[in-house]
This record gives structure tokens, sequence and C-alpha cells, in this order.
């Protein structure tokens, strides 16, 4: 059969038409898997959103559940403590809602308030200063650092701003660390203190407002002069921001006991922390019913001292899928309320 001539021409014009097509196809394809990619990052955006939603009333719920221990089992710590061990046996935390739930209970009147070492017109506080420096003693902190504190508070009063100038100079993530009240933060939001000489939630009282409160945060400690890291994750054991300023025999390390009187020996503070475990005090008064406490030192301390606390630290942490939360909150048991200060997700 005799071949047809085809012109180069028309040739031409037929291969730059099928160019010309098959670009088109490219780009319609390239902007089809554009919509498909954005269409998925958005699901999985809004499914995240929606796990971390999920996880943040998870994790609420486990402040809620904790404050239930509190109020019906806060005189006898042991009995909360023991429910959250069971909680705990589950590896990824206690199954509720379809996720689980971690919870931690600080009791913030087992310790030192540290805002309460110096008063507003700048005189030190002579008895909590006397117990800081026996506690400095029996850590192995050198007195001077002690000595610095006080000039740090004299000199200074934090306020929000500093505070977030210093530990979140990014303005990213959350700065909050141990027990201290505050405004609700987020993912991707900075630290905001409660504690000040107003608070902003008129229902829950500020306590210690005589007092010069430059601490809005523990880890502020790291602002003062010659601080070492060393001496920070001691302190931050025994010291906190917001409390009532008596200390819970009940709860309170042994050291902290032995800080409150030079007449307190170590072996009556661990003495007194191993009979608790069994029998806790029900009473100031019964404190002389510990070998090696005396009447002489329960006078001395009756008025440093109480059996139960007002003010505690609920750490919850929520999971649900992907999502995770961590919140910390301030429970306060006299007004029964809580206040969330921090949470990340």
């Amino acid at each position: 059969m005799e071949k047809k001539y085809v012109p180069s021409s028309i040739k031409n014009i037929n291969g730059s038409a099928f160019l010309y097509v098959l670009l088109v196809l490219m780009l319609l394809s390239s902007i089809i898997l554009a919509f498909l990619s954005n269409t998925l990052h958005y699901i999985k955006y809004a499914s995240n959103y929606k796990y971390k939603n999920k996880s943040y009333y998870i994790a609420k719920s486990g402040v809620e559940l904790a404050t239930f221990f509190i109020s019906q089992y806060g005189a006898n710590p042991l009995t909360y403590q023991n429910l959250l061990n069971k909680t705990a046996v589950y590896q990824d935390g206690f199954p509720i809602l379809g996720g689980y739930i971690k919870m931690e209970i600080v009791n913030n009147d087992s310790k030192f308030n540290i805002n309460q070492l110096v008063f507003s017109d700048n005189q030190i506080n002579e008895t909590e200063y006397a117990e800081l420096q026996r506690l400095f003693y029996i850590l192995g902190i050198p007195a001077k650092v002690l000595e610095n504190i006080v000039a740090f508070m004299q000199k200074n009063q934090l306020n929000y701003e500093q505070l977030e100038l210093k530990f979140n100079p990014a303005g990213k993530g959350s700065s909050g660390d141990e027990e201290n009240g505050g405004a609700i933060g987020g993912s991707g939001s900075t630290f905001k203190g409660y504690f000040a000489p107003v608070s902003p939630n008129p229902n829950i009282p500020v306590l210690n407002g005589e007092y010069k409160n430059p601490f809005l945060n523990i880890r502020d400690l790291m602002l003062v002069y010659n601080m070492k890291y060393k001496y920070y994750f001691m302190l931050k054991h025994f010291l906190t921001c917001n409390s009532s300023g008596l200390i819970d025999i009940n709860t309170a390390p042994y050291q902290v006991i032995e800080s409150l009187s030079p007449m307190i020996s170590e072996s009556s503070a661990q003495e007194l922390a191993n009979y608790r475990t069994l029998n806790p005090l029900t009473s100031v008064s019964t404190l002389s019913d510990v070998p090696g406490f005396n009447p002489s030192i329960l006078q001395s301390i009756a008025n440093q001292i109480e059996i139960t606390s007002n003010i505690y630290l609920i750490k919850s942490y929520g999971r649900y899928k992907s999502g995770r939360t961590h919140i910390k909150s301030l429970y306060y048991i006299n007004v029964g309320k809580y206040k969330i200060y921090e949470f990340i997700s």
C-alpha cells in the first residue's frame, strides 16, 4: 500500500499540540495534588485540634478527681495517695473518657514559703530567716546564697512582663514550673503568674499580701545572683511561692521539720516522719506523743505548724490518641476552688 506523504509542518504542529496537552495535564495534576495535600493537611490539623481538646478535658477531669480526693481525704494524705497509686498501675495512665490520665498531688504547705522571707517594707521575717538558715545548713548550701536571696527580694518585685522576658524571650511555650497561680495558658502561650499583690480572680484570695512577693515562680530563684543549678534543684523540693505559711507536719519532709527549731534533731525529725506514716497526727498537741518532741519543743513551734493543709498543687496529664495535655493547678481547700495556671498541649 502506498504511504501518504505528511508535510513536516503538520508533523510539527501535532508535536507541539501534544506537548501543550502534556503541559496542561501536568499543571492540572500539580493543582490537584496541591489541593489534596492542603485538604489532607487541614484534616490532620482538625483531627489534632480535636484530640488536643479532648486531651485537655481529660486532664481537667484529672484535676477534678484530685480535688475530690483531697476534699474527702485531705486530713489523711496517705489515703488519697494510695488512690493515686492505684491509678498509676496502668502504664499509659488511668483509662477515662476514651483516653488516659495521670495525676500527682503536691502539698504546698509541706514547704517553706520563700515569699514570706521579706515584708513589704523590706524588713526581714526573722522567724522565716532562722528556719531557712537551718535548712540551708542541712542541705549543705552556703549561707551567702540565702543572703543573696534576701538582697534580691529587698531590691525587686517581679511583674508579669519581667517573668516572661526572663524565661520566655522568644514568646514560645509555657514557662511555668512549680507551685504558683496564674492565668490559663496554652500551646504557644507564655506563663502568666497569678501570685501578685492583687488577685485577678476575686474568688481566690492572694495569701501573704503583707509580704514583698518578688517570686511568681520557684524557678525565679535562678534570677538571684550566684544561684547555681545544683542549689536550685535542691531548694525546689523544700520551697514554694504560694502557701498558707504554716508547715503541715503530717506531710513535710523531715529536713523541713528539722529546720523549724534548733531543738529538733535529725533523728527526731525522721522519727516523726516514720511515726506519721501509720499514725497521722490529729492535732498539733498530739505531736508530744512522738518520741523526741517534748512540751518545750511543741511550745516553740506551735505557731509555725498545722496538721492539715490549705493549698495543694495538682499536676494532671491527659492523653487522647495523638493529643497530649499537661495541666498544673492550685487547689485552695479552704474555699473549695482550684485555679489552673498552666497547661501545655
